[in-house]
């Protein structure tokens, strides 16, 4: 079994998600018949009065590091983890993205370039920040040849002082992670087969029947075509494009869900409770939900507020095609047209998620899907050993970052999947 192999280093590390209100914990374990379980926990963040987009930044930083911390304690302990070795992400307000074009050069010495130029957009000197990047490819500019990347990017106190909090809780961190590769692991996005193929003609193509909304594309266990995967935070969304299990396209947009509680405040008047129900709609954050469906945070609104939050919705999601549309313009124009995404899904939407998906389905050029739809086979098998037939979003974070480092071997997972 080629899924065996996984394992001969020892055991999988644990993906450590922090949202602003929950820290969560994953772990994958081998399971009969070659297939895996899921070990997970999760814990709130204990801290009054967290302003929505301010998590790790500003006065409330260090409180707000310590309420962290403290969960993740809580979660961490006794729950039954394998080992301590955990991959983690900061929290989305403290990671910065950029698309750089550079001169050709070895690979030896992009790193290095990256480092600079980052520092450099950033208004940081190089020694107080840390780079990484995903490379996208040659692109031209202005007759000149180039090399575009993707620079992921934050600054050195704010990695050390993660790496910190992680250890004085007791695990060891192998890797801060980027949340957009994390989710692009969950994904069919391309492993097994080449960025930009057609669906229709690989050949070794197993048609997938998950859910009301697979039929219009041919969701492959190859999943060749690019993906457009929307992450909506509290204060932002992130718009990536994954292919080939990498992101090859991240541009961050103001909004997220403060955004669409901005314009429910324009339809109905919202005082402190309503506000509350309506975040814990959006955020769809319950530190004991089930890992299965989408009724984490079944807030009971007034009919009224109802409605407002629905309106709200389609009028979000008419600003967001709009920003699809400036991205894949980019695409084109830079002639990277093997990363045209053609289908897309949304996470981060809580209760809102199946009308996001269809109100953006129809605003935009691009076939929306439900999550459940667009998972990888292990992901979705990983789903269905819970029972149910779906996967709250909530812990697709947590489940990519537990994914780290085996993307090689997702790509052979069809050669196992029944």
């Amino acid at each position: 079994m080629v899924l065996a192999r996984w394992f001969k280093s020892g055991t999988w590390p644990i993906g450590c998600a922090m949202g602003e209100k929950v820290v969560r914990l994953a772990q994958l374990r081998p399971a009969g018949g070659g297939g895996f379980s899921i070990v997970r926990s999760s814990a709130p963040i204990q801290m009054p009065e967290v302003q929505a987009g301010s998590a790790g930044q500003g006065e409330p930083r260090e409180a707000w590091r310590a309420a962290a911390a403290a969960a993740m304690k809580q979660a961490f302990t006794g729950a039954g983890f394998t080992g301590c070795q955990t991959v983690s992400c900061l929290p989305p307000m403290q990671m910065h993205y950029r698309h750089l074009r550079l001169a050709p050069m070895p690979d030896g010495e992009l790193a290095s370039a990256v480092q600079h130029r980052a520092a450099r957009e950033l208004d940081g000197k190089v020694e107080r920040v840390r780079a990484e990047y995903f490379d996208v490819g040659q692109v031209v500019e202005s007759g000149k040849r180039r090399r575009e990347v993707v620079a992921v990017a934050a600054a050195g106190a704010d990695v050390d002082a993660h790496v910190a909090m992680l250890e004085a809780v007791g695990l060891h961190p192998i890797a801060i992670d980027a949340e957009p590769a994390a989710l692009a692991r969950c994904l069919l996005n391309g492993q097994g087969g080449a960025c930009g193929d057609d669906d229709a003609t690989a050949s070794s193509a197993v048609e997938q029947t998950r859910g009301a909304g697979a039929a219009r594309l041919p969701l492959t266990s190859h999943g060749t075509a690019p993906t457009l995967i929307i992450d909506l935070a509290a204060s932002s969304a992130n718009l990536t494009i994954a292919c080939e299990g990498m992101p090859r396209f991240i541009r961050s947009l103001p909004g997220g869900r403060m955004r669409i509680l901005e314009l429910t405040g324009d339809r109905v008047e919202l005082d402190a409770h309503r506000q509350a129900m309506l975040m814990a709609t959006l955020e769809g954050e319950c530190p004991t939900g089930s890992l299965m469906g989408t009724a984490e945070s079944d807030a009971s609104l007034d009919q009224q507020a109802g409605e407002a939050l629905q309106e709200a919705a389609v009028l979000y999601a008419s600003e967001l095609s709009h920003g699809v549309s400036l991205c894949l313009h980019y695409l084109n124009q830079a002639r990277l047209t093997a990363f045209q995404a053609r289908r897309g899904c949304i996470v981060g939407g809580g209760t809102l998620q199946d009308a996001l998906v269809q109100a953006l389905d129809r605003a935009s050029n691009i076939e929306f899907h439900p999550v459940g739809d667009l998972l990888s086979p292990m992901v979705a098998d990983l789903a269905s050993s819970e029972g149910g037939d779906g996967i709250s979003d909530v812990w697709l974070l947590p489940v990519g970052l537990a994914l780290y480092g085996h993307e090689h071997l997702l790509a052979a997972q069809p050669e196992v999947a029944a």
